[in-house]
């Protein structure tokens, strides 16, 4: 939706000849890479957002109430809530504070990419069925609460996910499979057990016997 631009956005008052002016800026805890810029194009409200950290950006202005009228509108304010929805606040009119519209986005998830039944549940946290809660802002990297460990998610979970983890190196799994993982240096079965102050505890198949990461 909307057009892909590589030019930088203006920020208000700058220079009064470089349109549009960016009132307001948000990052999305869902993606580090996600911005949200709002403001207004000569005498519209604008609103455009990146998913590269501003390399590009993709005019959503269509989105708001009152677009082309032409009539001072302007993004007022742009936030999040808990549950990772973005609000946009705007008016299509600048003189007429009354005249409020707001306009809830769905950002893509990342996470999704790994795991299709991946849900945002609220800053950065996504819950998968398979691994549980993860916080995925620097996707591919997951923060697995379950194993209290940085994880780099490849593949798609459904059939044939590959994981990076920083003590075992790499491990394939599935969600037929977890929480049994394939450990590829070692060419063994380790099961999963849990997690605490201590390290995390793997089942060792081969060797038949638990061990401590």
């Amino acid at each position: 939706m909307g057009t892909t631009v590589t030019a930088p956005i203006g920020v208000a008052d700058d220079d009064p000849n470089v349109y549009p002016y960016t009132r307001t800026i948000l990052y999305p805890t869902i993606n580090s890479n996600y911005a949200l810029a709002g403001g207004y194009d000569a005498k519209m409200g604008y609103l455009a957002w990146s998913q590269d950290d501003g390399a590009t950006w993709t005019n959503l202005s269509e989105l708001l109430d009152g677009y082309n009228n032409a009539d001072g509108g302007e993004v007022t304010i742009i936030s999040e809530d808990p549950s990772g929805r973005i609000i946009i606040g705007a008016r299509d009119k600048k003189d007429d504070p009354a005249t409020l519209t707001l306009v809830e986005l769905k950002l893509p998830n990342p996470v999704n990419d790994f795991d299709a039944d991946a849900t945002h549940v609220g800053s950065g946290w996504q819950y998968s069925p398979t691994l549980g809660y993860a916080w995925g802002s620097f996707y591919p990297w997951l923060w697995s609460y379950g194993e209290k460990a940085w994880i780099y998610a490849t593949g798609d979970i459904a059939s044939d996910a590959w994981l990076y983890d920083e003590d075992l190196a790499w491990l394939w799994t599935s969600a037929d499979f977890y929480p049994w993982l394939w450990d590829c240096a070692n060419e063994r079965w380790i099961y999963f057990v849990e997690a605490d102050d201590s390290g995390r505890t793997f089942y060792d198949a081969k060797a038949e016997a638990q061990f401590t990461e």
